[in-house]
């Protein structure tokens, strides 16, 4: 579509200062894109770290575990020239989701909806699904141990009703 978007790693950055840096990092680079992919991380009041890398494995996020972030987020989307921006999400765990875990599922899934919810309300233009295998889970593969072919290709079809379903409610 003739848009140019930046990856912004901000692995281990907590956006809660109003100068989130976006804006210098642009200027410094002398680029302008439409837009950037920002990461959410978040720190909970007993310590936990909760993170775009790790969301298939974090404990459940709430908005509040955000809530500081998202005026920072706000003001990225409203910049002229990061109105495209994205929040990033990776979908390739450090510890493989068994398909017939229901209650794992059921974490990741509301934790995207709460990523969807936090992309709205900041006004960015929705999420970035990256699924690269970096850890090397193999979670899309058949694994030995699993359910049959057939049987785990319907468990990942409901699996990713659940997931979409959450972040299109929530977006």
């Amino acid at each position: 579509n003739g848009k140019v978007c930046l990856w912004m790693n901000l692995l281990g950055f907590e956006m809660t200062d109003e100068d989130s840096g976006v804006e210098r990092f642009l200027k410094d680079v002398g680029f302008k894109p439409d837009g950037v992919t920002l990461c959410l991380v978040a720190t909970t009041p007993d310590g936990k770290r909760l993170s775009f890398d790790r969301i298939m494995n974090d404990p459940p996020w709430t908005e509040a575990d955000f809530s500081g972030q998202i005026p920072v987020l706000r003001k990225i989307a409203q910049s002229p020239s990061l109105g495209e921006s994205l929040l990033s999400s990776w979908w390739s765990p450090p510890k493989r989701l068994a398909w017939t875990d229901d209650a794992a599922w059921g974490v990741f899934a509301a934790n995207m909806g709460v990523m969807a919810a936090i992309a709205r309300k900041a006004g960015l233009k929705g999420l970035l699904i990256d699924d690269e295998d970096y850890p090397k889970t193999r979670q899309y593969e058949l694994m030995p141990g699993e359910p049959p072919y057939r049987e785990t290709c319907e468990l990942a079809r409901k699996r990713a009703r659940e997931v979409f379903s959450r972040i299109f409610d929530a977006y």
